[in-house]
């Protein structure tokens, strides 16, 4: 793993503003950001958590993969929403494998540390969701919050729910069994990042990995930037536009 750091202007251990160059698989030298936040807005949570709990109705376990989960900011929105939404049926669902390929990133994750913005919390406000039901904040003075951040750590009955770990999204899907069903897979604005070498390399991945009864997501940043794409290469991997009303493009299969 090659990693040469750009930026770390955020406050300790933020994701929101880490800025890092990776060394691709066919050795390009790629930027990347690590902005997240909770409950991002390119998908309307509701109406996803209400997606999966059709889609999966009867299903026992789904695998649920979150590739460049940055500082645990999605996976965590994923379990708030569709404990909120699916209560006892969204267990099935949980825990939820996130990794990201930033070593700093993922301590932190480990950690159960990560920075709230103002936007953050509109956002929990937005989805109805108490976020001190699931974060205290730390007092602790190595860790000291700015005007733009404050610090929190989950509480066990949201970190119970996510393993995080160091991966990087090829790697971690070579390693599947081939045709793992029920799979929802979350690749989310993370697309650009990759060579293109390791955009196909993606996609065929997919098409290899994913069984029956499988859902992969992508963000609106994906979308604005290689839309057309990602469409056809879904489409031709075996996938159809899922057809729910959001900003983030979601297939299955």
């Amino acid at each position: 793993m090659h990693i040469a750091p750009i930026s770390y202007s955020s406050p300790s251990f933020s994701a929101n503003r880490v800025v890092y160059s990776r060394k691709t698989h066919d050795n390009e030298l790629k930027q990347v950001s690590c902005y997240t936040q909770f409950f991002r807005p390119d998908i309307k949570w509701d109406s996803f958590s209400s997606y999966l709990k059709e889609r999966y109705h009867g299903v026992r376990k789904v695998n649920v993969i979150n590739a460049a989960c940055s500082d645990g900011s999605e996976p965590y929105s994923i379990v708030m929403a569709l404990k909120k939404n699916l209560e006892d049926d969204a267990l099935k669902f949980f825990p939820i494998d996130a990794f990201d390929y930033n070593e700093r990133i993922i301590a932190g994750a480990k950690r159960g540390l990560v920075n709230f913005s103002l936007m953050d919390y509109a956002y929990f406000i937005h989805q109805g969701i108490n976020h001190e039901d699931y974060f205290e904040p730390v007092k602790n003075p190595l860790y000291s919050n700015s005007i733009e951040y404050t610090l929190y750590q989950a509480k066990d009955n949201l970190r119970e729910n996510v393993n995080f770990r160091l991966g990087e999204i090829l790697n971690v899907l070579s390693k599947m069994d081939d045709k793992t069903p029920n799979t929802v897979l979350l690749c989310r604005n993370m697309f650009p990042y990759l060579s293109f070498k390791e955009r196909n390399a993606l996609f065929d991945l997919i098409s290899k990995k994913l069984g029956k009864n499988s859902t992969v997501v992508f963000g609106a940043y994906d979308y604005d930037k290689t839309g057309s794409f990602i469409n056809h290469k879904m489409i031709t991997s075996g996938f159809k536009p899922a057809g729910i009303s959001c900003d983030s493009p979601v297939y299955q299969n």
